[in-house]
């Protein structure tokens, strides 16, 4: 069996599945994480978390629409992909540009949070302030949008 890289971008690769799950890939082609870099907020792909259900949902959702509209407003792309899990990694891959998510649950976070800054993102809370496991919420991205994406969100 064999592990060929497949480009996914030009700062990124994946090996592709391999038959047998007891085999992982061979160290030369191990995907090489790296964020992707875009140089204008205006052309960022940013991932926002997803809705609140439940008692109180209605508050936390009407805080929700009001950053997502600022986002939109401002940013290439928002992309809701409902698993923060999958938004850090993505991140972390080159694919999002910045990671909104108005929570922060550490079972669904950490992973993704030490992924995204092992790949050179910023992981701070929504405000700017340094991330703590107790915050109210998560902003992970690039370092050339970071500043603008919590410049946005006040």
């Amino acid at each position: 069996m064999s592990c060929s890289p497949e480009p996914v971008r030009p700062t990124t690769s994946v090996c592709r599945p391999l038959r047998s799950r007891r085999h992982g890939c061979p160290s030369e082609h191990r995907p090489r994480l790296t964020a992707h870099v875009s140089t204008r907020t205006r052309d960022a792909i940013v991932s926002f978390g997803d809705f609140a259900s439940g008692p109180s949902s209605d508050e936390k959702n009407a805080r929700r629409l009001a950053l997502l509209r600022k986002l939109a407003a401002s940013v290439g792309r928002v992309r809701m992909l409902g698993s923060a899990a999958t938004d850090l990694a993505w991140l972390a891959a080159g694919r999002l540009d910045a990671v909104v998510i108005d929570a922060n649950r550490a079972w669904d976070d950490t992973a993704g949070i030490a992924i995204s800054v092992a790949a050179g993102a910023t992981v701070t809370h929504l405000d700017g302030s340094a991330y703590t496991l107790d915050g109210p919420d998560v902003l992970a991205a690039t370092p050339s949008v970071h500043d603008c994406v919590v410049t946005i969100l006040e």
